[in-house]
């Protein structure tokens, strides 16, 4: 799937964000803080804002809060509202999945 040009200039300014130690293991740090209750899902969260363009997920316990308005850039949406914004897109045509 090809990212919006939205999406794209996000990607360059996480990449830009991201820095290499000595052992060549990348490290992305945000410049905002995000506060929120102790999860045991918070490193998926983290870990998915700084690679994925969209985290579907059925958790809404864990990712309630962030659900439908997102994490800094990120889409946490439920796999079927994923697929019905595909489709409104054009991006996914009726009948191929589901």
């Amino acid at each position: 799937m090809r990212r919006p040009c939205a999406a794209s200039n996000k990607a360059r300014e996480l990449v830009s964000e991201c820095q290499c130690s000595a052992g060549g293991l990348h490290v992305w740090t945000m410049d905002r803080p995000a506060v929120f209750g102790p999860a045991k899902d918070r490193p998926v969260l983290f870990t998915a804002a700084a690679w994925a363009q969209v985290l579907l997920t059925l958790d809404s316990g864990d990712f309630g809060a962030v659900m439908g308005t997102g994490f800094y850039g990120l889409d946490v949406i439920m796999p079927g509202n994923f697929l019905e914004r595909e489709r409104a897109a054009g991006r996914l045509k009726k009948g191929t999945l589901f």
